[in-house]
């Protein structure tokens, strides 16, 4: 389709043009990156308050001894009542378990996506997970830069590939 100002002069063919299409798009996918990422660090520090708050309470004394095992199940059922989806049991045990990997809260958060974290929570040594966190933080910065694709990645094949080159 061929665009036309008041002077009959076809807009879609000048340099001009092509350069504001150009400028609009890059403002809208930077903006869009950025809201990604944005959101995805409000997720995983929201997830890893989440989980301080279950460990505070649980080592707040009688907690432990007085609810056990049935607090997980407790707080998941009375959350998706008065939240609704995301707090399943499974899923506490998973805020609480990334709090108790990452206690000191860095920029880990900032650096990886939620589903990158709860990859490297399925890493039991910690040193091991470490290693992978670094190769992680790393290949998440790469691919900002548009070197490499390893965002992109399916989280456990992510770590599978990482986990080939450092062989």
């Amino acid at each position: 389709m061929v665009f036309r100002d008041g002077g009959g002069v076809d807009l879609t063919a000048s340099v001009e043009y092509e350069g504001l299409i150009g400028n609009i798009s890059e403002v809208y996918i930077q903006g869009r990156l950025l809201a990604h990422q944005v959101v995805n660090a409000q997720i995983s520090e929201t997830y890893w308050q989440i989980g301080r708050h279950i460990v505070e309470f649980e080592q707040g004394g009688t907690a432990k001894a007085k609810y056990g095992k049935a607090l997980m199940v407790n707080l998941a059922k009375d959350l998706s009542l008065r939240l609704g989806k995301g707090f399943s049991r499974s899923n506490l045990i998973r805020f609480r378990q990334f709090y108790l990997a990452f206690p000191i809260r860095a920029t880990l958060s900032h650096e990886l996506s939620w589903s990158h974290i709860v990859e490297l929570l399925k890493i039991d040594d910690a040193q091991e997970r470490g290693f992978y966190k670094q190769q992680a933080m790393y290949s998440t910065t790469i691919s900002d830069r548009g070197i490499c694709t390893w965002a992109t990645l399916p989280t456990s094949k992510m770590l599978t590939a990482i986990s080939r080159l450092s062989a």
